[in-house]
């Protein structure tokens, strides 16, 4: 509903090779993905045969001539494949193929795909919420998933430098066989390629369903778990499964939250002591958010409902700036309360 839209085709500078080819992994890729948003993916000789057809229409579209102006779109794939009823010996065949795509740029969920792209995809700091794809079309699900996956590869193992990958709520995302397969291959092999990758739930039990919390725990090196106050079974679960030794339970049981000042966490890393060699360190935290950090966090729903009516009272002001000001509110509030 945002008005999103990512045109997955590269631009021609980053999809040719020397010669002036289509590189395998991008028409791979777009193979890929055009099969899933035109539904052509079954293991019958038809869906071969239309993916022959599709793969020569990715190429045509990094043609010189077609690619002159830049990245193509879906819309450069139709007028390509309009123009391959003279080239193409199945003509049937081909008018299917067409078909399929003019019923897909024809479809609401299109919208995704066709245009140009309105996001910056490689920007230092970016985004994927999957919340509410559960009520597009199947293909445009798993489109959209496929999608959000290659982008996370890449950042984990092609890019340069040090990665971070923030998989939040994950024992929802761990529901998707493909998001299962990305969360594995990430933990098995993205520190090699200098990439911290970070799991957050709050389902444990969900998560501990999925099967890959034994690969996670295997493969981190550190844990934080938050307050368990008032679910004592989950507690012991965990330190069972995380091999807690006494100090830690003790330390675990005695977390608490304190809503709207400070949440404790029980940490479990690794530190590399003056010889170098790696020792296990466990600590007791607090964490407290300043002023403005917790406006920018919270979900409490007073504070959402607090935050919606200062914006619906002032249009045209940065959200940025209104929670400046509810968090200058807040200080004060603070700072009377430790005075009393």
């Amino acid at each position: 509903g945002g008005g999103v839209s990512i045109n997955p085709f590269p631009s021609p500078a980053i999809a040719l090779d020397a010669s002036g080819a289509l590189k395998s992994e991008h028409l791979n890729f777009l193979l890929v993905l055009t099969n899933l948003l035109l539904n052509n993916t079954g293991a019958d000789m038809q869906a071969a045969l239309h993916s022959q057809i599709l793969q020569a229409g990715l190429q045509l579209c990094y043609a010189p001539r077609t690619a002159a102006d830049g990245a193509p779109t879906y819309q450069t794939l139709a007028t390509v494949l309009e123009g391959m009823k003279g080239s193409v010996t199945d003509r049937d065949r081909l008018e299917r193929v067409r078909t399929l795509l003019s019923g897909f740029l024809d479809s609401p969920d299109s919208r995704f795909f066709k245009n140009a792209s309105n996001v910056v995809a490689d920007a230092p700091f970016v985004i994927f919420d999957l919340h509410g794809i559960d009520g597009l079309a199947p293909q445009t699900r798993e489109a959209l998933v496929f999608l959000t996956t290659q982008y996370v590869k890449r950042v984990a193992f092609e890019e340069e430098g040090i990665s971070y990958v923030v998989l939040d709520e994950v024992a929802q995302l761990l529901r998707r066989p493909e998001l299962r397969a990305l969360v594995d291959e990430l933990y098995s092999t993205a520190r090699k390629h200098r990439t911290s990758v970070w799991t957050v739930t709050q389902n444990y039990g969900s998560y501990v369903q999925s099967g890959l919390h034994e690969t996670i725990k295997l493969n981190s090196t550190t844990q934080l778990f938050l307050s368990h106050a008032t679910a004592a079974d989950v507690r012991e679960h965990i330190a069972e499964d995380f091999n807690f030794n006494p100090r830690e339970v003790a330390l675990f049981e005695r977390l608490v939250t304190r809503k709207g000042q400070y949440s404790e966490a029980l940490i479990r890393t690794q530190c590399v002591d003056a010889r170098g060699r790696k020792e296990p360190v466990t600590a007791h935290l607090r964490i407290e958010l300043s002023p403005f950090d917790y406006e920018l966090a919270t979900s409490d729903a007073a504070d959402r409902a607090r935050q919606r009516l200062w914006v619906e009272k002032n249009p045209g002001v940065p959200l940025a700036v209104i929670l400046e000001k509810l968090a200058e509110q807040r200080a004060k509030q603070r700072a009377a309360g430790r005075a009393r």
